[in-house]
């Protein structure tokens, strides 16, 4: 039940506070949450550590590095589709004093097929960056680190300058 209300408390101040000065207590609300999940004891705890989420955690990063790579490459292309068709999907909304540029189709079907069209772009470039570059990266790192960390081991009695002797 708590990690349920801690959920809702996210939710609720992502919802709310938007830019606004409620803003400012993201940190006490996100480590609040954090602090409730961290001792993994409640049903969404169980449901994240199936290994379909485990799996989202550990590609997170790519996630991250490649969405708006993808967004930018999916909105280059529906623009270039946009001009070629004589229909311009992009539409500018006004809202909290800020120009938006959003899509804007007659159908909703239309945008929840972009939606996962780019769902499942975003995903395939995550799992290949994570499998190509990050992994070898991490494991090249740690490789590095473990040379740096690791004392030299010399021969017992043996002193520093011992081994010039015989040059």
């Amino acid at each position: 039940a708590v990690e349920f209300a801690a959920l809702i408390l996210v939710i609720a101040f992502v919802t709310i506070a938007d830019r606004s000065a409620l803003s400012y207590a993201a940190p006490f609300v996100f480590a609040a949450a954090t602090f409730v999940f961290s001792y993994e004891q409640g049903a969404i705890s169980r449901l994240l550590l199936r290994p379909a989420f485990q799996h989202l955690g550990e590609t997170s990063y790519s996630i991250y590095m490649v969405h708006a790579f993808v967004w930018f490459v999916l909105g280059m292309a529906i623009s270039v589709i946009g001009r070629a068709s004589g229909v311009d999907p992009w539409q500018i909304v006004w809202g909290d004093g800020m120009s938006r540029r959003v899509l804007m189709f007659p159908s909703d079907g239309l945008l929840d097929l972009i939606l996962l069209l780019y769902l499942a772009l975003v995903l395939a470039l995550a799992a290949l960056t994570r499998r190509f570059v990050e992994d070898p990266g991490r494991r090249m790192f740690a490789r590095l680190a473990g040379r740096i960390a690791e004392p030299r081991a010399r021969p017992l009695g043996t002193a520093v300058g011992d081994g010039i002797k015989g040059l």
